[in-house]
């Protein structure tokens, strides 16, 4: 099996099993495609996320190197810092939420979506007390009458996770500033905030959703993969995270994104095949440390149970100019982005269900 190479990137609390960062393991490659193996390829990911998974797989089960491609994961905690490692050069894709590609390409940055990854919302609401939320039982979007006035968490303000609280108190009719949202850093952080009293909601990754219920600290207030969180946020969801980079950097190593994105169609049918769900399952425990005082067993399954329901390696256009649409109408854009070139021309599409 060979090895990955990481770079950078803080551990998250919450996951302080994790043991990937300033750990330098090998993802080299032999040249077996038209890509050049001797040129290092670069792609930012979520440290102990959920989302990276299909990177992880791609890394340490070689599907990368068959490509002939000799990767690097680096690390990164919130959709703005991958955003800046891909303009300053120093990876050549991201794993980011379509929000932030459009940010990006108002100010100028030819951001370009070359493969999908999660095809449903990946963020959930969380609480510790059902009792403090009267309307958890109505959904959407009665329940975001309890969440005003109280503290949400957010991994940074300004990033994707943020703008989906504001969106959806926008989409129930409520001020976006009616909840205070704290910064709480990275994925599964907020965990221990929620635990200690510091934030009322945890808004996080499905993964650390999972643990909270599963250690009897926390209950899911809102889960818009599975119920509709109001029009926009559906549509806006249907690409939730997708693999990005530049024009100009895949005109100048078209093969190797070409590459890249025949690894991820790879992937996603070797993950979602039954016959590979034990080595999937030990990949799952590998790379995303279950946090302390959770049942393994019980949060491994459920997370391997949920896969299907995310995961996606195809560009869904239409989740691109809903993205766009709602930060219009939040004030996050100042005027409509030319979205027609950011998709790749060779990237898999989203079909008509």
């Amino acid at each position: 099996m060979p090895g990955l190479k990481f770079r950078g990137g803080r551990a998250v609390a919450a996951l302080s099993a994790l043991t990937l960062l300033g750990t330098t393991l090998a993802a080299c490659a032999g040249p077996t495609s038209s890509a050049d193996a001797s040129e290092k390829f670069n792609v930012a990911v979520y440290a102990g996320n959920v989302v990276s998974l299909y990177a992880y797989i791609g890394a340490s089960e070689g599907f990368y190197k068959n490509e002939g491609l000799d990767v690097t994961l680096v690390e990164t905690t919130a959709g703005p810092q991958a955003t800046a490692a891909l303009s300053s050069g120093s990876i050549d894709v991201m794993l980011n939420s379509p929000d932030n590609a459009l940010n990006a390409k108002q100010q100028g940055f030819d951001s370009i979506v070359i493969a999908g990854n999660l095809k449903k919302p990946l963020f959930q609401l969380v609480v510790k007390d059902k009792a403090d939320f009267p309307h958890i039982s109505d959904g959407y979007p009665a329940v975001m009458q309890d969440v005003v006035g109280k503290k949400v968490s957010t991994y940074v303000l300004g990033s994707s996770i943020d703008r989906l609280g504001k969106l959806l108190l926008n989409g129930a009719g409520l001020p976006t500033d009616s909840a205070t949202f704290v910064p709480v850093g990275g994925p599964g952080q907020g965990a221990t905030a929620l635990d200690a009293g510091q934030i009322d909601v945890l808004m996080d990754a499905f993964n650390p959703a999972i643990a909270a219920e599963i250690a009897g600290k926390g209950s899911v207030l809102l889960d818009c993969s599975i119920a509709s969180c109001g029009k926009a946020a559906d549509a806006a969801g249907a690409m939730s995270q997708a693999y990005w980079t530049t024009q100009k950097a895949l005109d100048k190593k078209t093969a190797d994104f070409r590459a890249f994105v025949t690894a991820q169609g790879k992937i996603h049918a070797w993950a979602t095949d039954p016959a590979n769900s034990k080595a999937l399952l030990a990949l799952m425990q590998k790379y995303l440390p279950v946090p302390a005082g959770v049942d393994p067993s019980g949060f491994y399954s459920e997370l391997q149970e949920l896969m299907p329901r995310y995961f996606s390696v195809e560009v869904n256009k239409d989740a691109i100019n809903a993205n766009m649409e709602a930060m219009l109408e939040m004030g996050d854009l100042k005027s409509p982005v030319e979205t027609s070139g950011m998709v790749w021309s060779e990237a898999r599409l989203t079909t008509a269900p």
